[in-house]
């Protein structure tokens, strides 16, 4: 079974970098063979080379919703349609938007588990390379969340 970890967003911008710093974490960890860890920082459309190759996936990426700034949520492919697009977002589509198109060109081939890590943000429409300390307290949070889906 082949489980990917892909960590999305831009350190250059604030809190939406803390997908990418969880995956450096993630990266240095050791893990079975068939787990790998991607990084992606703003084509998101990338990622669907790894729809159609995985049968789990992992999506690590800020979210901003109205959590507290730091909240931890673990979600599935279905709540995440659910959510608001992100304000002030340099995406110009969203992580739900490319699950729905994998959706429609690989029905047959979707993984069985598609898995999304998503970090309540404090500010992602300013330019500079540090996470607000609650976006940064909740890291370990995520860590321990991904590993647990992991051992699953």
């Amino acid at each position: 079974m082949t489980i990917r970890v892909i960590c999305l967003g831009n350190e250059l911008v604030g809190d939406d970098g803390v997908g990418i710093r969880v995956g450096r974490i993630l990266a240095d960890m050791d893990f079975c063979a068939d787990v790998s860890v991607d990084f992606h920082m703003g084509a998101i459309f990338d990622v669907l080379e790894f729809v159609n190759r995985n049968d789990r996936l992992i999506f690590v990426d800020a979210l901003q919703s109205d959590r507290p700034p730091g909240t931890v949520t673990l979600m599935d492919f279905s709540a995440i349609a659910k959510l608001p697009p992100m304000p002030h977002s340099i995406h110009a589509v969203g992580l739900e938007d490319v699950l729905s198109v994998a959706a429609r060109l690989y029905p047959e081939k979707l993984p069985t588990e598609i898995a999304i890590v998503g970090i309540e943000t404090a500010s992602c429409d300013r330019f500079c390379n540090k996470l607000s300390q609650p976006v940064q307290d909740a890291i370990p949070t995520a860590i321990t969340i991904i590993k647990e889906l992991l051992n699953a």
